[in-house]
């Protein structure tokens, strides 16, 4: 009874991590490329804060959709 429960478990685990999979490239394809405003560097982000991994400024996203440098 145990391993059936296990088993289930990591059933419902591997599903979830398939889905992250799954939903991840589509999120990227739809995300507008910007410019950092520190490094000028060209971003993709998925989230709406995050850090430019070239310059490690923090950036978040503000209300009119664009991108700005965090305090």
């Amino acid at each position: 009874m145990l391993s059936i429960i296990l088993f289930v478990i990591i059933g419902i685990f591997f599903i979830l991590l398939l889905g992250a999979f799954i939903i991840v490239p589509f999120k990227m394809a739809a995300s507008k490329p910007f410019e950092c405003p520190t490094c000028e560097n060209k971003l993709k982000l998925i989230t709406k804060t995050a850090k430019c991994p070239h310059c490690k400024t923090k950036l978040y996203k503000h209300v009119s959709g664009e991108y700005r440098v965090s305090v």
